[in-house]
């Protein structure tokens, strides 16, 4: 199979279609462009998400992710593109009209007011009775585990239990999708996990169709069905995390998404399926290949694929290189050591277990990784 090009907008819609499943997307973003002063925040970004499905936007600050979020919750309007929840086009209707329940980065709750009222808010736009209105607060409230804490005021939560309350308002009304803006970003780290979790069981029992911006890539990948990497207002690729990880298309993606180690070379082909790539400092390693040789390429692999090997590995299976130790760094679980390799400083991630080889700084090693473990990038 040649080498992916940079993935389309068109092409995301059908995979990210195909990643989660054959049903139909209830969530579809047709060739949008947003710009700001003649900026563009967000460039002919397409992509589909099925029903009852969650996926991540993920990508650095200035990206386009949360403009992109504003688009579908109705707080910007598209200068181009449509925007179709089960089907139908809501690109210019107001937000409360959008059937999209919103969670702010900031949770946006009114301090002056109950966190039930906070809550009813929703409601009470959409003019649905008094007693109605009570029992679905309450119901909000049990669903986020916050049964009793009506009568509070915002003030007097917990930056978790804030967080809690924003996603009952966003969910009370019983939204077709909800949006999520980076909403754990103020929490610290062990709250932050564990709201991880409680979001992701949550959305699961209600199956509802969910969007999360976030700029963190293990975030993303605990959260998600589908992740959608942004950069400079375009979409680099979706799919699931895995193929993401293991598959990326595009230099940004792969070292977005996780710590990379690239190689630049050319490529002859060498059947069957395979190629020989020549790297700039004159070494040979073998990748999986079919079709045209390109001019020149860029080869990917994962610190965890390789391995520090005593002996000469099956030439046939592996790729190796000879190199120098020049750190090693412990993790706790693991043991990252930085080789000087084929004019590269290569990460080398172990895991810290017995008969594990611990090797020290100046150490002439050899390193090895299987030839499928070897990603070609343009």
């Amino acid at each position: 199979m040649e080498a992916p090009d940079r993935l389309s907008g068109r092409r995301a819609c059908s995979d990210s279609g195909s990643a989660a499943g054959a049903a139909g997307p209830a969530l579809e973003v047709r060739n949008l462009v947003k710009r700001f002063e003649g900026i563009t925040a967000v460039d002919d970004v397409w992509f589909a998400v099925p029903a009852g499905a969650f996926m991540s936007l993920l990508g650095p600050s200035g990206s386009g992710k949360t403009t992109v979020l504003r688009l579908l919750g109705g707080f910007e309007l598209p200068d181009r593109g449509s925007i179709m929840v089960d089907g139908s086009e809501i690109s210019r209707l107001p937000p409360y009209r959008r059937d999209i329940g919103v969670v702010f980065q900031r949770y946006a709750l009114f301090p002056h007011i109950t966190v039930a009222e906070n809550i009813g808010f929703a409601l009470k736009q959409r003019r649905v009775p008094k007693p109605a209105r009570r029992q679905r607060v309450e119901e909000a409230l049990d669903m986020v585990g916050l049964p009793g804490y009506g009568e509070r005021h915002p003030g007097q939560l917990s930056g978790g239990q804030q967080q809690r309350v924003a996603l009952a308002r966003a969910l009370v009304f019983k939204p077709r999708i909800l949006v999520m803006d980076e909403p754990l970003a103020a929490l610290d780290k062990r709250l932050r996990e564990r709201m991880q979790q409680e979001i992701r069981q949550l959305q699961k029992r209600l199956r509802i169709t969910t969007v999360y911006v976030t700029h963190d890539q293990t975030e993303a990948f605990v959260m998600s069905d589908l992740v959608a990497v942004m950069n400079h207002g375009k979409l680099e690729q979706i799919g699931p995390p895995r193929t993401l990880y293991e598959k990326p298309q595009t230099e940004f993606v792969a070292a977005f998404v996780g710590d990379s180690n690239l190689f630049r070379g050319s490529i002859v082909p060498s059947p069957p399926a395979e190629g020989e790539m020549l790297l700039n400092d004159g070494s040979i390693v073998h990748c999986p290949w079919q079709g045209s040789a390109p001019e020149s390429a860029t080869l990917l692999v994962r610190p965890e694929k390789l391995r520090i090997d005593r002996a000469e590995p099956d030439s046939r299976r592996f790729n190796t290189l000879r190199g120098r130790v020049l750190d090693a760094i412990f993790l706790g679980d693991s043991i990252e050591y930085i080789v000087s390799a084929a004019g590269h400083e290569v990460i080398v991630r172990e895991p810290n277990r017995a008969g594990a080889a611990h090797v020290r700084p100046g150490a002439d090693v050899l390193l090895s990784w299987a030839i499928e473990d070897t990603v070609v990038l343009r």
